[in-house]
């Protein structure tokens, strides 16, 4: 099961359960609202358990269709690994970051 949940405050969602290619679409139209914001936008991934390569694509074409960058928060070892593999850590559009003090509250 897939779900995400807006910041209390700032332009971000929280992710939860796994994103793959039953769920993406999901995405896609939960961040459609966020694509001519400009600014930084944040998704933080701590309650993501499963992430699939259709998850990277929808973080590559969201990042690169808008006037800011993708910040991705609290993202696990074994999705580092997939963005090092596929080449996404080097996506200048796309910040990952692993400030367990940020605080969406």
């Amino acid at each position: 099961m897939f779900r995400a949940t807006p910041f209390d405050c700032g332009q971000g969602l929280c992710l939860h359960g796994e994103l793959d290619v039953t769920t993406v679409d999901d995405l896609a139209l939960m961040l459609e609202p966020f694509a001519g914001v400009t600014g930084d936008f944040t998704l933080d991934l701590a309650d993501l358990t499963f992430m699939d390569v259709s998850g990277l694509r929808a973080f590559e074409q969201f990042a690169g269709g808008r006037a800011g960058g993708l910040v991705l928060e609290h993202v696990s070892e074994n999705i580092r690994r997939v963005f090092a593999i596929t080449g996404v850590d080097r996506n200048p559009a796309i910040h990952l970051r692993n400030d367990r003090a940020a605080a969406h509250g």
